[in-house]
């Protein structure tokens, strides 16, 4: 017996609903964009600063660049990041990087010598790389029957977060 379009859609219709959970993880995972772009930016800008502040020569603002959520702190946390998310699991790991991010953050903030400083935005750099393969996939696993359409809606509004 053939199923006609209608019963399909309908069927689609009954397995796709978004849930309040689902909405949830894509707000939380967004406004985690947010904040590893936040740091990116801010990091990047605050360089100039932090050279004049600390008297650092140019390779060192080059090496602290380097370490940071630009290019390997975020390489490695994301290598790291996505393997513990396999083992242990997506949430626990997601909120975990929010606290290291934290962390990192903090260090920077706070940063009287050049160690600190060099410390924490390598911290941030890997909480940074971490939470880009497992907020994805956090959302992707959550949103497995959710709308496309959702799906389109907030990776919009976030970009750089896809249920897919």
């Amino acid at each position: 017996m053939a199923t006609s379009e209608e019963d399909v859609n309908r069927q689609h219709d009954d397995d796709s609903h978004v849930t309040g959970q689902q909405w949830r993880w894509t707000i939380l995972a967004g406004m985690a964009s947010y904040l590893d772009a936040g740091s990116i930016v801010a990091l990047g800008v605050g360089l100039a600063l932090w050279q004049e502040y600390l008297g650092m020569s140019s390779t060192t603002v080059g090496l602290l660049a380097a370490l940071g959520p630009n290019a390997f702190g975020a390489a490695i946390g994301a290598l790291v990041g996505g393997r513990l998310g396999d083992l242990f699991g997506r949430k626990r790991i997601y909120q975990y990087d929010l606290l290291v991010y934290a962390f990192g953050i903090l260090l920077v903030v706070f940063a009287v010598n050049l160690p600190m400083l060099i410390i924490g935005t390598f911290i941030v750099g890997l909480a940074v790389g971490a939470d880009v393969p497992t907020s994805l996939a956090l959302i992707g696993e959550s949103s497995r029957l959710a709308k496309p359409a959702a799906d389109s809606w907030a990776s919009a509004r976030w970009p750089g977060v896809s249920a897919r």
